[in-house]
């Protein structure tokens, strides 16, 4: 959780489009993980060592809200999309269509999950083509990547973003 606030930040400085396609990046990191361990049972490491990229999926939702608000500027537009988005964002579909799915993968009693887990990791690179493809990047001029240093004070939720760092401080 704490990963939102720097990958908000992180949007607003670089482009919504770019923290879409890295957090799904890191989705199908998380995916392969899983994959591999139910294949190999490579220990509970691997899962601690991905921890980070669990909070893939709430960053998404702050990604997407903030494209929404993006791409529908009048107020009362952005009312009339909540009810609509805030099932996808908020995860319920997502988790109702996981445990339905896991209802029925349950019943087939598998030795291991490795199938399941590679058809996710799939899906996922297929959904990071697609935001490569076909998502329009919302903001009006995203800063490029420059270096490593640069990057990490503008990723610091206090920093200006303008490369100063002050925060307004200073």
């Amino acid at each position: 959780m704490p990963l939102m606030a720097v990958f908000g930040k992180i949007s607003d400085v670089y482009g919504r489009r770019q923290v879409f396609l890295w957090t799904t990046v890191f989705t199908i990191v998380l995916f392969l993980t899983f994959t591999v361990d139910s294949y190999e049972r490579i220990g509970d490491w691997a899962i601690y060592a991905t921890a980070p990229f669990m909070s893939s999926a709430y960053i998404h939702d702050i990604v997407a809200w903030s494209m929404a608000v993006d791409l529908v500027p009048d107020a009362i537009d952005q009312a009339k999309l909540f009810p609509l988005l805030t099932p996808l964002m908020n995860g319920t579909v997502a988790s109702v269509s996981g445990d339905i799915l896991a209802f029925f993968l349950l019943k087939l009693h598998l030795p291991n999950y490795t199938v399941v887990w590679g058809i996710l990791t799939l899906v996922a690179a297929a959904v990071c083509v697609v935001i490569w493809a076909v998502l329009p990047e919302t903001m009006e001029a995203p800063k490029k990547f420059g270096s490593v240093g640069e990057f990490v004070q503008d990723a610091l939720p206090c920093s200006t973003g303008k490369g100063g760092g002050t925060g307004g401080y200073g």
